[in-house]
C-alpha cells in the first residue's frame, strides 16, 4: 500500500444553542440543537465487520452535550449533509461531524455556512488519516511510479484523501491521470473491482481511505 497525504477528520458547527458551561434550561438560547453525523466510522454508517472497530456511538455524545449545554441535542446519521437536511432534520444542521473535505463540499452545495471548532481522534490518538493506493497482492507495483498504464479507481471528488491528493501524488511521479476519472463511492467497491479485474489478468489500483483498511482485511 502507498500512503497519500493526511487530512483532518473534524467537527464543524454552525449555530449555537448555549454557551459551553452548564446552564439552566430557561437560560439557553435555543430549546434544541440538531447534530448531523457524517462520520464513516459511526455505528449507523459502517459495517460491524471487525469487532470493536467503526462502531462509534454518537448517542453518548448527544447525551453529554445535552447535559453540558442544558438543551436537547437531536442527532441523525447520513453520509450526505444535503440529504440529511432535506429528509431528516427539516433543514436544520447546527453541529456536523465527519471528514472535513466531505462536510465542506456538501455545505457549499447546501448553501450552509459552517466553521471548524474541533478535531476527532482515532483509536491511535491521532487526528489525521491518509489515503492509500492499494493493488492486488500479486501485482508487481512497489511504488506509485510503477502504476503507469494501469487502471485507476479513485474516490469521489468530495473525499480529498481519495481524489485530489491521489491525483497530485500520481502526477508528481509522472503517472498520466485520465481526464475522465473512474470513481467509486465506497472504498470496498473500488478494491473489489480491481480484484475482479486481476482475476482476468488485468492490472489495476484503487485509492481508499486509511480507516477502511481494517474493514477490508476483516
Amino acid at each position: 500500500m502507498i500512503a497519500l497525504h493526511r487530512f483532518w477528520t473534524i467537527v464543524v458547527i454552525g449555530l449555537y444553542c448555549a454557551a459551553l458551561p452548564q446552564a439552566p434550561a430557561a437560560e439557553t438560547t435555543a430549546k434544541s440543537i440538531t447534530m448531523v453525523v457524517m462520520d464513516p466510522l459511526a455505528k449507523p454508517l459502517s459495517c460491524p465487520c471487525v469487532q470493536g472497530y467503526a462502531q462509534r456511538d454518537y448517542q453518548q455524545l448527544a447525551d453529554a452535550l445535552s447535559e453540558r449545554l442544558g438543551c436537547q441535542v437531536k442527532w441523525v446519521a447520513n453520509e450526505s449533509l444535503t440529504a440529511a437536511m432535506k429528509k431528516q432534520t427539516g433543514g436544520q444542521a447546527d453541529l456536523v461531524i465527519g471528514k472535513y473535505s466531505v462536510i465542506m463540499f456538501d455545505a457549499k452545495r447546501a448553501n450552509v455556512d459552517l466553521r471548524p471548532v474541533a478535531t476527532l481522534t482515532g483509536k491511535d490518538g491521532t487526528t489525521t488519516m491518509t489515503g492509500l493506493v492499494v493493488v492486488p497482492t500479486a501485482d508487481p507495483a512497489e511504488s506509485v511510479a510503477d502504476l503507469s498504464g494501469v487502471r485507476l479507481v479513485f474516490g469521489t471528488q468530495e473525499c480529498d484523501e481519495k481524489h485530489a491528493a491521489a491525483i497530485t501524488l500520481l502526477k508528481k511521479h509522472g503517472i498520466q491521470v485520465p481526464d475522465d476519472l473512474e470513481t467509486s463511492q465506497a472504498c470496498s467497491e473500488g478494491a473489489i473491482s480491481i480484484l475482479e479485474e486481476a482475476a482476468q489478468g488485468q492490472r489495476g489500483a484503487a485509492v481508499i481511505s486509511s480507516y477502511a483498511r481494517p474493514l477490508l482485511e476483516g
